[in-house]
């Protein structure tokens, strides 16, 4: 795993991920190629689906495009370059492993304050991610609650080996489904809640790479590479 090709070993992972974290003698150079990989899937599925979307329906705007503050679009950037990356790899990458059993208790614990934290977004719309953060939340917790019992560890890592792929196919969805946030939706019909999911498909497919580069290069790597990507697309968006 370790001298594979980035393209090859995402390849694998997306079709069976296994927890396994084997030693990368080269972490940067897999970070660069996991960088070029997390930006080419984002631009693919950004021009095939999100614009002709916007194109096709009266679609709303990303919330960077909406705000012509150029105070408010500075800390909207700092934010999603240097906060956002830590607090949601830590929500959604951290449980990628079974024999932390303290840290999903961390992780639950940062994604209530993560949502809380949510501002400018309909009622309805919170209560509803909330929801799914909520039972996300839960699993973390218990999964917690039980690794803390260090007797139970060693009967969790065959289960948790298991079903890992459906912990990473679960959390890079509700990943994706989180940033549905960032438009600026104007009304909530039939129309719009069916697109929603698909003006995600950029964030639902990079939360793939970061599982994989969690996998393979560790939590500190999936944040960097996450800043990383926010850093170059951010100022896209505002140019858009």
């Amino acid at each position: 795993m370790s001298r594979e090709p980035v393209l090859l070993g995402f390849w694998r992972f997306l079709k069976d991920p296994t927890p396994e974290v084997a030693y990368d003698p080269r972490p940067w150079r897999t970070l660069l190629g996991l960088l070029a990989l997390f930006v080419s899937v984002a631009t693919i599925t950004g021009f095939a689906v999100v614009l002709p979307i916007e194109s096709a329906i009266d679609a709303p705007e990303s919330l960077l495009e909406d705000e012509d503050s150029l105070g408010v679009l500075v800390v909207l950037a700092l934010y999603a370059v240097l906060i956002a990356p830590p607090f949601e790899e830590v929500i959604f990458r951290l449980p990628l492993s079974a024999y932390q059993p303290a840290l999903p208790l961390i992780g639950g614990t940062m994604g209530v304050v993560f949502l809380a934290g949510l501002v400018g977004v309909p009622t309805g719309l919170v209560l509803s991610l909330g929801g799914v953060l909520a039972v996300y939340a839960l699993f973390m917790l218990v999964a917690g609650g039980v690794g803390l019992n260090m007797r139970l560890l060693p009967k969790m890592g065959p289960v948790w080996r298991q079903h890992f792929r459906w912990v990473v196919y679960g959390s890079s969805v509700v990943f994706g489904l989180i940033h549905i946030t960032n438009w600026a939706w104007q009304s909530y019909g039939p129309l719009e809640v069916a697109v929603m999911p698909l003006m995600t498909l950029p964030q639902l497919t990079g939360g793939f790479v970061l599982a994989y580069a969690r996998v393979r290069l560790g939590l500190i790597h999936a944040i960097l590479l996450h800043g990383a990507y926010n850093a170059l697309v951010v100022p896209l968006v505002f140019l858009a």
